[in-house]
């Protein structure tokens, strides 16, 4: 997956096709761990949440017209999402305004 050209829109193309084959088979060519890569990509995102909020929040970009639609609805909420809950949460309180993200 590595040696090809990731700039051409052929190969391109190709990886996302076949992700589901490409993934597991590189994961496993470098002997790594879907599970314990999710684990570190959570801890390292949840800390920066909790010890840099601001910095990740700027990167939080919502859709158009999101902030709005909240900003026009009254409580209570209910939202569905496949996200995790506290990342969630805290986007949702800030796009609101309604208080600093938990």
């Amino acid at each position: 997956m590595l040696s090809r050209d990731p700039s051409c829109p052929m190969t391109l193309a190709a990886i996302l096709n076949r992700w589901s084959e490409e993934l597991p088979r590189a994961l496993s060519c470098w002997g790594e761990s879907s599970d314990e890569l999710t684990q570190i990509f959570e801890a390292v995102r949840n800390d920066w949440m909790t010890n840099r909020t601001e910095s990740w929040m700027a990167l939080q970009v919502p859709y158009a017209g999101v902030v709005e639609a909240l900003g026009k609805t009254r409580p209570p909420i209910y939202i569905a999402s496949s996200k995790v809950v506290h990342p969630s949460q805290c986007l949702v309180l800030s796009s609101v305004r309604l208080g600093p993200p938990v």
